[in-house]
């Protein structure tokens, strides 16, 4: 995960540094216990500070705009680079070729949860980039209608198969590497055929959709729901805090995810119809990850008149989603 690459960057000092150059930071010095630095060649170029001691989420300090946060979001947010972009730099500066191999290498979260019986976790191998390029890169009509933006679906890396007719949706694993390939059919479809099929077949229950694409906004509230749909519908409302878990059953590892993103508040919001036991069943999961911090657990009430069975608040726009946030969640006590 990526607590375990942040360890290992704090314990290489000198690879931030080289990511910090990488990026355009000024003035990168290295001192015994932090990292000064500055954000441009003409101002403060102390202004920026990284302690290397009881910092194990490597956070940033930034006392000149009164902004801290991980190192990460905080390159995406001040030099609009892409998640992508700052975990191919971290590659590169680690030396490794892919997360998953990097990862099965190591102890999963560290030794605060070395307590626990972990069970075996299955990654998914990474798909090389180009296999992308089979498919056009075209946005989808009906996800337009969907109430998907253009922009939301460039920014997902929406695509066209026409050998299929299927819309195209690439599946990321937590570090942005593309790790499965899912089709949606772009007609009608009985209720005894199926939607949706995997392309290129990948284990989910591994993945959290929007992981990457919205890491830069996943620290404060962090919205749950089932499908791929519902994070893109959120993004195109201007809610950039949704994940996806693929299905109505969070796992073990996607619960870990979570919980090591260290949010304020994480609210599960499913599709009407799901029963409550299954909803307090995933909330149970991340309390077992989540007991040792201040994390909030809620989920959002479904059983509202407005709601057609299966579907959710970002089905309903944006206003019906924000009064859902607002009034119609329920706080695990």
């Amino acid at each position: 995960m990526l607590k375990e690459v942040k360890k290992d960057l704090i314990d290489k000092p000198n690879l931030i540094c080289n990511i910090l150059k990488s990026f355009g930071f000024h003035s990168v010095t290295l001192r015994t216990n932090e990292i000064r630095c500055g954000r441009c060649e003409t101002g403060n170029r102390n202004s920026i500070s990284i302690r290397l001691i009881n910092n194990e989420n490597l956070f940033v300090n930034d006392y000149a705009h009164a902004v801290s946060m991980d190192l990460i979001s905080y390159i995406i947010n001040e030099k609009k680079a892409t998640f992508k972009d700052v975990m191919q730099v971290i590659k590169n500066e680690l030396k490794i070729d892919n997360y998953y191999i990097y990862e099965q290498k190591k102890e999963i979260f560290g030794g605060f949860f070395a307590n626990i019986k972990q069970k075996t976790i299955s990654l998914n191998n990474v798909i090389p980039e180009h296999i992308l390029n089979r498919y056009c890169k075209l946005a989808s009509k009906r996800f337009l209608n969907d109430n998907i933006s253009i922009s939301s679906q460039m920014k997902f890396g929406i695509c066209y198969d026409p050998a299929s007719q299927r819309i195209v949706i690439p599946i990321r694993d937590i570090y942005g590497q593309l790790v499965g390939v899912k089709g949606r059919c772009n007609s009608e479809v009985s209720e005894y055929d199926s939607k949706y099929i995997y392309i290129e077949p990948c284990m989910v229950s591994s993945t959290l959709y929007g992981y990457s694409e919205n890491y830069g906004s996943l620290s404060n509230r962090i919205v749950v729901g089932e499908s791929e749909k519902c994070v893109m519908q959120a993004d195109t409302m201007g809610y950039n805090n949704f994940l996806a878990i693929g299905s109505s059953s969070i796992s073990e590892y996607q619960a870990k995810c979570l919980v090591s993103l260290m949010p304020k508040e994480i609210v599960f919001m499913f599709d009407k119809g799901l029963s409550l036991e299954i909803i307090k069943k995933n909330i149970d999961v991340v309390k077992k990850y989540s007991k040792h911090f201040s994390i909030s657990l809620a989920y959002w009430n479904s059983e509202q008149e407005d709601i057609p069975d299966k579907a959710n608040l970002c089905d309903l726009g944006r206003e019906r989603l924000e009064q859902g946030l607002k009034t119609e969640l329920i706080y695990d006590l």
